[in-house]
């Protein structure tokens, strides 16, 4: 079975990137917006290495819950390009995504698992990410949050291409279940076309 990495790289709109978890309107602060300007901007730019480092030390001071959302989120993004990879790994960033999987804010576990299915791509980064597969496997078998759901099969989607699927034991029947809470039809649809593509293997 074959899965185009463009369907199944992930993405994140920062814009609703927020532990406002009831939705409610906020006011927007302007230095804010212009970080994400500033963000924009410098995707390209040679100092790309120096800029990441000082996301990754924001993330690892802040205490603030909206900051390291919104660092955690922007990570994830930069590891959809894999032209960021080589800079990704050398800062360890897919460490610092393996330890959001063990986060208790749920935002923070599902940018932990989407910046993890960026990197999988990546075969160091697949040898870096199977020692810690239970990880993988115990949020997949226990969440019910959609996104995080389609980003941990997208996950071991890539796993099971590189490394075969004898390299771990899916409770299918439990994922399953927990397919019954999502209510986008068309998130449920790609979630069950994923899991046919891991039981094809």
């Amino acid at each position: 079975a074959v899965v185009s990495t463009q369907s199944t790289g992930i993405q994140i709109n920062l814009s609703k990137v927020s532990n406002n978890t009831e939705n409610t309107p906020r006011s927007v602060n302007p230095h804010v917006m212009t970080k994400k300007r500033k963000l924009r901007e410098k995707v390209y730019r040679p100092d790309r290495p120096e800029y990441l480092q000082s996301l990754i030390t924001e993330f690892t001071e802040s205490s603030d819950l909206d900051v390291r959302l919104q660092v955690a989120a922007n990570l994830a993004n930069f590891a959809y390009n894999t032209l960021n990879h080589e800079h990704l790994i050398k800062l360890n960033v897919v460490d610092l995504f393996l330890d959001l999987l063990e986060d208790d804010a749920l935002l923070l576990r599902r940018f932990g698992v989407s910046g993890l299915a960026n990197m999988a791509v990546n075969s160091s980064c697949v040898e870096q990410i199977k020692k810690h597969l239970e990880l993988v496997t115990s949020l997949l078998h226990t969440t019910s949050d959609a996104e995080t759901v389609i980003s941990s099969l997208t996950l071991l989607y890539y796993i099971f291409r590189k490394l075969g699927k004898s390299c771990i034991a899916l409770q299918f029947e439990t994922i399953q279940q927990n397919f019954e809470k999502i209510e986008s039809p068309a998130v449920l649809k790609r979630a069950k076309n994923l899991m046919e593509v891991l039981k094809s293997y």
